[in-house]
């Protein structure tokens, strides 16, 4: 899994995720996801290796530009996808960000609403055993 140093404010400072951002080339964010992303452009070895050589390397700016090239390619489909069948393309965006966000955070875990409880305040059985059709 991927970890980033927005993850960690969030599990181990437990900063909250503030308002929502669009940043210009990066996408959707929030305030502490773009500290988070700073500190994982200062703190990428080889961002750090560039910085101490003693010529100018475009290296971290390629590296940047490709990753987000093939993040676009990867999700493209389901871009379009989501702007023909949405209501309203950025409140879709921003739900689907924080959904997933929220997600990783927790690293796939169910979040502590899950599961609903039921309307009557009584828990119902969970069956181990499928069903089986009548005949």
């Amino acid at each position: 899994h991927e970890e980033d140093a927005g993850q960690t404010f969030a599990t181990t400072l437990g900063l909250p995720d503030g308002p929502y951002l669009v940043l210009p080339v990066f996408g959707p964010s929030n305030p502490r996801d773009a500290l988070g992303l700073a500190v994982d452009f200062i703190a990428d070895p080889v961002n750090i290796v560039a910085r101490r050589a003693d010529r100018d390397t475009i290296l971290p700016t390629v590296r940047s530009g490709v990753t987000a090239i093939d993040a676009r390619a990867r999700n493209i489909d389901t871009i379009e996808d989501l702007r023909k069948n949405s209501v309203d393309f950025y409140a879709t965006i921003r739900s689907v960000y924080r959904q997933r966000r929220a997600n990783e955070i927790r690293n796939g875990a169910p979040g502590s609403n899950f599961p609903a409880p039921s309307l009557s305040g009584e828990s119902a059985p969970v069956s181990t055993q499928a069903a089986s059709p009548q005949q």
